[in-house]
């Protein structure tokens, strides 16, 4: 099991944002930082949340829901951190974590009359659905273009 002590964000303009490095006790992800002609670099908004939330999941060990629950797996924790990377902008909203039975990560955002859930599974799969009034989708698939479109409407200052 991946213990989750530290989630840094790291900002490098020769790293694709896509980039992880491990170490024994750690796991760090990079971030793009954003910023103006006017401003200084500055972190997006959602990453201690999100740091917070991911620690907390991956605290849970075997047997976390009374029965036979796993812990979450190594490859659903970096899966579920290179689709952050990926996704998220500045003003996103972080999204609920919620482990699974099996050892995944499930994101979920409810917000707007959006909902929106990518699941991660202990495999590293990632499939997604979306739902926004009468307008309903579901991927098997991670479709990065589809969840940033979604996520864009989900802004902190709509939710």
């Amino acid at each position: 099991m991946t213990t989750v002590t530290h989630l840094s964000s790291i900002w490098s303009a020769a790293r694709p944002l896509d980039y992880y490095r491990r170490r024994r006790d750690q796991l760090s992800v990079a971030v793009r930082a954003w910023s103006s002609v006017w401003s200084e670099p500055a972190l997006p908004t959602w990453l201690d949340a999100a740091r917070d939330r991911l620690v907390a999941v991956c605290a849970l060990e075997a047997g976390w829901d009374g029965a036979d629950a796993k812990p979450v797996s190594d490859a659903a924790v970096e899966t579920t951190l290179g689709v952050l990377s990926d996704v998220m902008s500045a003003d996103s909203v972080v999204p609920f974590f919620v482990p699974t039975p099996d050892g995944g990560i499930q994101l979920e955002w409810h917000c707007a009359g959006v909902d929106l859930e990518v699941y991660v599974e202990h495999d590293g799969r990632v499939s997604a659905w979306c739902r926004e009034g009468s307008r309903e989708w579901e991927e098997d698939y991670y479709s990065r273009a589809k969840l940033s479109k979604e996520l864009s409407l989900l802004t902190t200052s709509l939710c």
